[in-house]
């Protein structure tokens, strides 16, 4: 339809409302379940003039998004296909003409409904639909290439002949909700040309995409939504880009008014007018409207301006986060809004949208179309995570919006196996439903709305006559009702509409159904049963089978008497005739819809009954008798019977689980012997002999005594003896009691009263159990009361002695009380290898330190020795007296000490080094060891010689005595050791025996210790001579006249920085002694006349130095010099006389 007629069709005045039909936003309901409604026994309901009703010829139409016609479970039981026509926009595809060119279904939501409708063959398939035998209609009203308008789909349907149509979607959106809608009054105008209709309810419970609140008089209310990318949830979606609200009340005078802010931007104002807001890159649609039922609708959409055919790019989609809807009320009345709300994305794939505050699960029955006559259907479960038979979590709850009652019903909706699409083309984006190529698992109310569908193709099937409001009826008000269902409030609640759709009951608004069956019929075996003598009915136990009837109508009902089973087994009706009047004669056999008639057949079992003797018996001595009760064809309770049995096989025929019994004991039995039975009674089985065993008993006397001494016994004792064959047990007492025994049998009597404790015991003095052979009685068995001693030790070996059984017994534990009991020990156990073990005493029930004890036995013993553990400590040396070695207790603390030194011989000496046991030394002579094991303590010590030390100058002739002295040291003895020594006294000194090396002499600040090192060896007393590095040497002056010079002063420096002032004497010498190492330095000075000498003492003794001036000298000088001033004087003075 063009655009421009649309407004003009809206002011026509026979036109009430103008609805689109196409939706982009549309999304199939999906989930999983396991169906059962009892269509399976309307399959096999027996009429007087058919068997079974399984939807033949009826038409049921399927708009949806097409079916797989070719799937091996949609063909008739000779392969015709069970699609009689396809209508999509490119045209209709018949079967039997040209269905070979329709599509198959590629978004596989229309196959499964199908499935649900029509699938499979009755009585060959493992899986049939609730209508096997009924024709599909198909329209595919959703493929984006050739789908019909829902409308147009309808309107076909209806003139092509549908009887029932299925519905399986709608619009969430953009739509009024209370049946106001074009699709709504097509489907209400179908149901008065008597087509039903079945739709479902909605999946939209458990989405939080229904809110419900009240906007007060003259105030306003937010809704606040939350909008999610697909992507946070699943990465390869596309981002959300549509957000579209509708928000309905029921008062359209009332102008509400709204305003939508997205996270993040400002709000905008909407005006309603079927127009957009532009705001950035956002764009606001708004339209406000009203339904001819007077609803007022508000509809918003938010997206984004990126283009239409392209993906957005990132940052081009809605904002994510919390969105917020203002809604104003300008009137003074408080007004209840319903608000509904959608994401999608590019694909129009519903995204993770929802309102975060006043969600309310009820009124989600928001998917067009929910039209008055419609029976719109919920979900319910068979398998978790709902319980089993309670709603499912998804299935929207009503009421309609306007307050309508909705929904109707409930059917399966969760987790149904059903037929899969093979042209399914599975997005990779989803879970893909299907199990295998032909099966799927299919959930949501699209699969419960073909349950109530195929359920009104029955009723049709048995009465086409029915109008679509007469099939309704019947299927509302013959609803199951369980707990599950009153649980949400009497019917009809909003939660489950009249309760769960079930077939069987259904056709009780039809006919009288009986349900006939047969009991106690095992193995199954076929029963006939006759209708009115003419019509004969076979029922195959367990399973029944269901007649109807008309109302009103007279029924004589009767199965065979006896039906053969095998040569040894048949059954036996009882009560096999019955009438079942119509209900104007009132009798009490009258039914007023239906009965469940179930024949009891009675099974009997041809048996041979005898009776023998067991082995080790004579034969018997007299007779016994056999009763037994066996029912009579054709009566209802059983006759009783008695015969004498005998060796020889009686055979009787007797009713199955009956039961029998016979004499418990023979007519010849006495006091001494018997012939007795343990089968008394039995139960008839399907045994072709039963032979009753009878045993040949003697009967034999038992008692016992306790020995003298001894206390009462405690407990019990037990003759053991064989009784029909079977172990069996008498209590015995110190009274005789008889018993009877099978003959040729043995008895025996405990060994050990029960009373017995692990430490006190009555014991009969066979120490073993008493036997003997039935028919001979006992001498009293007698009886020890005995208590047991027990002497353990870890060590040694303990011995015990004393009276048991009356006799002097040795090491046997248990001892007679009253006795006296001794016991002994060794009083020490050594094991060889520096352990021994000391006895401490006995603990336990006699504490003693006695090693040998006597003791009158009154209560049980126990006695464990006790020991103390001790170890020896061996202390050795090679020199001194070590003190210490012996046998200590375990963890005491033992003394060690020796002398600290020992005089060998005049100069030599050993002084103690240190203790050593295992790796641990210890430095001390004296010390505390503990002695947790074994020890050895050997003494280390070292070997000391008195040495002196003379020392001299490099001549050896002038006695030094140097400030101290060095030497390293290395003893190779005992210990390697490596130190350096200083020494400050030179005479008779204790030192280590071993190897010194003088590594230094101090004297006068310097070291003059001698070239090369000095090296002894120290292995007895000893005097060490040593010349040292210490000389003298002559500074020896002269003038050049070769004479002395007398008085130069000089300034000595030595090696060690220090200076002394000499002068030389009258010959001429300065003399330097004692100089370390002989090198020095010399500052001499004589008439202002000085020098600098260098020397060294160890290379030359003299060194000469010469000054030029001396007194000597200078006497000469001036002596000459005068002598040449007077020679001159003279000269000069002859020649002025001459």
């Amino acid at each position: 339809m063009p655009w421009g007629l649309i407004e003009s069709l809206a002011a026509r005045p026979d036109v009430v409302q103008i609805d689109s039909s196409h939706d982009p936003f549309l999304e199939p309901m999906l989930r999983t379940n396991a169906p059962y409604v009892g269509a399976d026994r309307i399959h096999g309901l027996v009429t007087w003039t058919r068997e079974g009703f399984t939807g033949k010829g009826v038409l049921i139409g399927l708009p949806d998004t097409g079916v797989d016609w070719a799937h091996p479970w949609l063909r008739y039981e000779n392969g015709t296909e069970k699609v009689l026509r396809v209508l999509t926009s490119r045209g209709v595809y018949i079967r039997g003409v040209n269905l070979t060119g329709a599509p198959r279904d590629e978004m596989g939501h229309g196959t499964p409904i199908a499935g649900i409708l029509v699938a499979g063959r009755p009585g060959v398939d493992e899986y049939v639909g609730v209508a096997p035998h009924a024709a599909l209609l198909v329209v595919d009203i959703f493929h984006k290439e050739y789908r019909v308008s829902p409308d147009l789909a309808l309107s076909w349907l209806g003139a092509k002949g549908a009887r029932v149509i299925s519905i399986s979607w709608g619009w969430p959106l953009f739509r009024f909700f209370d049946g106001s809608g074009n699709v709504d009054a097509i489907i209400d105008e179908l149901s008065a040309r008597g087509i039903v209709v079945a739709g479902a309810a909605g999946n939209e419970a458990d989405k939080h995409r229904h809110a419900r609140m009240v906007v007060p008089g003259k105030s306003a209310v937010t809704l606040t939504a939350q909008a999610m990318d697909n992507r946070i949830y699943r990465p390869d979606f596309t981002p959300s880009h549509i957000l579209a609200f509708t928000i309905l009340w029921r008062e359209p005078a009332i102008n509400l008014t709204f305003s939508i802010k997205p996270p993040g931007l400002p709000p905008v104002p909407l005006t309603g007018r079927d127009n957009t807001t532009i705001v950035g890159d956002m764009e606001y649609y708004s339209w406000r409207s009203t339904s001819r039922r007077g609803t007022t609708r508000f509809d918003i959409a938010a997206h984004h301006l990126a283009p239409h055919d392209t993906t957005p790019p990132p940052g081009e989609q809605l904002p994510n986060g919390e969105w917020l809807i203002t809604i104003r009320n300008p009137s003074n009345r408080d007004v209840e809004f319903h608000a509904y709300m959608r994401g999608y994305d590019w694909e129009g794939i519903t995204t993770p949208s929802m309102f975060t505050k006043n969600v309310d699960p009820h009124y989600t029955l928001h998917a067009e179309p929910v039209a008055d006559s419609m029976i719109v259907v919920g979900a319910y479960a068979y398998s978790p995570p709902t319980h089993m038979g309670d709603i499912t979590t998804f299935s929207s709850l009503g009421p309609r919006v306007d307050g309508f009652k909705k929904p109707d019903i409930t059917a399966p909706g969760f987790r149904i196996v059903t037929a899969a699409s093979g042209a399914y083309v599975h997005d990779p984006r989803f879970v893909d439903p299907r199990i295998d190529d032909i099966r799927r698992s299919f959930s949501g109310t699209s699969a419960s709305a073909p349950f109530v569908a195929g359920v009104a193709a029955l009723l049709l099937e048995a009465n086409p006559t029915l109008t679509a409001e007469q099939v309704k009826s019947a299927i509302l008000h013959r609803a199951r009702v369980d707990a599950f269902v009153t649980k949400a409030g009497e019917p009809w609640n909003l939660v489950w509409g009249y309760g769960k759709v079930d077939a069987f009951n259904t056709f009780k608004e039809l006919y009288h159904v009986v349900s006939l069956s047969a009991s106690g019929v095992i193995p199954p075996q076929r029963v006939n049963t006759y209708i009115n003598r003419t019509l004969t009915i076979p029922i195959d136990p367990p399973k029944a089978r269901d007649f109807a009837f008309k109302f009103g109508e007279a029924i004589h009902i009767s199965v065979d008497q006896v039906l053969p089973l095998a040569p040894n087994a048949r059954y036996v009706s009882a009560g096999h005739i019955l009438n079942l009047n119509p209900p104007s004669e009132g009798t009490s056999t009258t039914i007023k819809n239906s009965a469940n008639l179930t024949w009891r057949w009675q099974r009997q079992w041809s048996t041979a009954y005898s009776y023998a003797i067991a082995p080790g018996g004579e034969p018997m001595r007299g007779f016994v008798h056999l009763r037994y009760r066996s029912t009579t064809p054709g009566h209802v309770k059983a006759t009783p019977f008695t015969v004498t049995l005998t060796t020889s096989p009686e055979r009787i025929w007797i009713d199955d689980k009956s039961t029998w019994s016979v004499d418990l004991l023979s007519s010849g039995s006495n006091e001494r012997e018997r012939w007795a039975t343990s089968e008394e009674t039995g139960v008839a089985t399907a045994s072709t002999n039963v032979t009753i065993l009878y045993y040949h008993q003697l009967s034999t006397s038992h008692f016992y005594q306790v020995a003298p001494g001894g206390d009462r016994l405690r407990g019990d004792i037990f003759l053991n003896y064989v009784l029909f064959g079977k172990p069996a047990q008498l209590q015995l007492t110190e009274r005789a009691q008889t018993v009877w025994v099978d003959r040729g049998s043995m008895w025996s009597i405990d060994m050990l009263a029960s009373g017995s404790t692990k430490d006190e015991r009555w014991i009969n003095s066979f120490g073993a159990n008493q036997t003997g052979p039935a028919g001979v009685g006992a001498t009293p068995s007698l009886y020890y009361h005995q208590l047991r001693f027990i002497a353990r030790s870890l060590y040694g070996h303990p011995k015990v002695s004393g009276t048991s059984f009356g006799k002097n017994m040795t090491d046997v534990e248990w001892y007679d009380k009253g006795g006296i009991v001794k016991c002994s020990i060794e009083s020490m156990v050594d094991f060889g290898n520096g352990t021994r073990r000391v006895f401490v005493r006995w603990s336990g029930t006699h504490i003693t330190d006695v090693r040998e004890i006597s003791v009158v036995l009154k209560q049980p013993h126990r006695l464990m020795a006790e020991w103390k553990t001790q170890h020896f400590l061996n202390v050795l040396s090679e020199y001194g007296e070590p003190r210490g070695s012996g046998w200590y207790d375990e963890k005491s603390i033992a003394e060690v000490s020796i002398e600290e030194i020992v005089v060998i011989k005049n100069g030599t000496r050993a002084v103690f080094l240190r203790w050593m046991e295992a790796e641990k030394a210890l430095p001390k002579p004296s010390v505390e060891i503990v002695v947790n094991r074994p020890k050895t303590m050997v003494a280390f010590w070292k070997l000391q010689h008195q040495l002196t030390f003379e020392f001299f100058d490099a001549k050896g002739i002038v006695k030094i005595k140097p400030s101290f002295i060095e030497l390293d040291f290395s003893q190779t003895d005992k210990v390697s050791i490596v130190a350096t020594i200083r020494l400050t006294e030179y005479a008779a000194i204790w030192m280590d025996s071993g190897q010194y090396v003088l590594r230094g002499v101090e004297w006068m600040g310097v070291d003059v210790k001698p070239q090369p090192k000095k090296i002894f060896t120290l292995d007895k007393p000893s005097i060490v001579r040593i010349n040292l590095e210490i000389y003298d040497m002559e500074i020896r002056i002269r003038d050049p006249l070769g004479l002395p010079i007398t008085d130069a002063h000089a300034k000595i420096t030595l090696a060690n920085q220090t200076s002394t002032q000499l002068k030389s004497g009258g010959d001429g010498v300065i003399r330097l002694s004692l100089i370390p190492l002989g090198t020095f330095k010399a500052e001499v000075s004589y008439l202002g006349q000085s020098a600098t000498l260098e020397g060294d003492a160890s290379k030359e003794q003299v060194i000469y130095l010469m000054f030029p001036l001396s007194i000597t000298v200078l006497g000469v000088a001036l002596t000459t010099l005068a002598i040449i001033i007077v020679t001159v004087l003279v000269r000069l003075r002859q020649r002025k006389q001459g």
